[in-house]
């Protein structure tokens, strides 16, 4: 019985001859394939906290995945609510810091509304092109490069 499990497993790892018309692909070496171990599994953009949110900008702006100024984009709320800057009185408000820490938001979707926000104002196109930057990475990262799960705002 063990010999007959490794002959499926290592079927699965054997290299299949390209059929005409098809491109040669990149592959991940067996061991990436069974771990799991994507980006895309690490954050979750569609359901994150605000708190959440900053971890996962500093980490991603640390691996070079984002750039500076959308790190600040991205972790600006949380930052704010923390340390007060987004009172009036510069006092943290508990209730907003509690929400922060604790309600789950759609990050992309926000991104999303920013865009059109941006480009129904009128908005520069400065402005226009860095909010649309950001969502394409946060998309590409969340669903990878082909953007086949979703579709454009």
């Amino acid at each position: 019985m063990k010999v007959q499990s490794q002959v499926s497993v290592q079927s699965l790892y054997q290299a299949q001859p390209i059929q005409s018309g098809e491109k040669a692909g990149k592959t991940l070496p067996p061991s990436e394939m069974t771990a799991g171990n994507k980006d895309s599994d690490k954050f979750d953009f569609t359901s994150m906290t605000l708190k959440e949110l900053s971890d996962a900008s500093k980490t991603l702006y640390d691996e070079g995945v984002l750039t500076l100024g959308q790190h600040a984009s991205l972790s600006l709320h949380y930052t704010a609510t923390k340390t007060g800057l987004n009172q009036g009185d510069g006092q943290v408000s508990q209730s907003a810091l509690f929400k922060a820490e604790n309600d789950k938001v759609d990050v992309i979707a926000m991104q999303k509304a920013r865009v059109a926000t941006a480009k129904a104002s009128g908005a520069s196109a400065t402005e226009i092109q860095f909010s649309q930057n950001l969502l394409d990475t946060l998309e590409a990262y969340q669903f990878g490069g082909a953007g086949r799960f979703y579709s454009q705002a």
